[in-house]
């Protein structure tokens, strides 16, 4: 509160997918942050050491979660499991119209810093019955297209002093 203002701070969807890749613990877990898979796009993706494949999808708004939530791509994935992750002011509003089996996460934020921030479990996603291990090839895929696409978006002001000599090759 600050003079009868209540100060709301709303984080980006790559804010909330870096608080996500802390919460999967990525260094045991390999994170993707904007996979696709069949055709459709994944918020956040998270292969576990296990091999299986956890899909959060990033809603920061309630009409982008009545969008998503009206898709079809969920019967179509090879996901353990499924999680929407929303906004605290939301949960309320999303979880009765939730999936009995999707979990809710909930981005918490208590002020500007980053030490402020959180994901926060509601209601753990159910295990998906039936789902398989990812493939070789298809950890392969998803991973490459992730390092593919940061070189790709590498700012060339990052790059200018790079200088290569000759027979710095591999």
């Amino acid at each position: 509160e600050n003079g009868g203002w209540r100060i709301v701070h709303t984080l980006s969807a790559l804010e909330i997918q870096k608080l996500l890749a802390y919460r999967f613990d990525y260094i045991a877990n390999t994170v993707l942050p904007n996979r696709y898979i069949n055709g459709y796009e994944m918020d956040f993706a998270v292969i576990t050491r296990a091999g299986y494949l956890i899909e959060v999808e990033i809603k920061r708004t309630l009409q982008d979660y009545y969008a998503d939530k009206a898709k079809d791509k969920w019967t179509r994935l090879k996901c353990k499991q499924l999680y929407y992750c929303v906004p605290e002011a939301l949960v309320e509003k999303v979880l009765p119209s939730l999936d009995e089996r999707w979990g809710l996460m909930k981005v918490e934020v208590g002020g500007v810093y980053e030490s402020s921030r959180s994901i926060a479990m509601v209601r753990k996603a159910k295990m998906i019955k039936g789902a398989k291990k990812l493939e070789d090839h298809e950890i392969t895929y998803l991973t490459s297209k992730m390092v593919y696409r940061f070189w790709r978006e590498v700012p060339y002001y990052k790059m200018k002093d790079v200088q290569f000599k000759q027979g710095d090759g591999i």
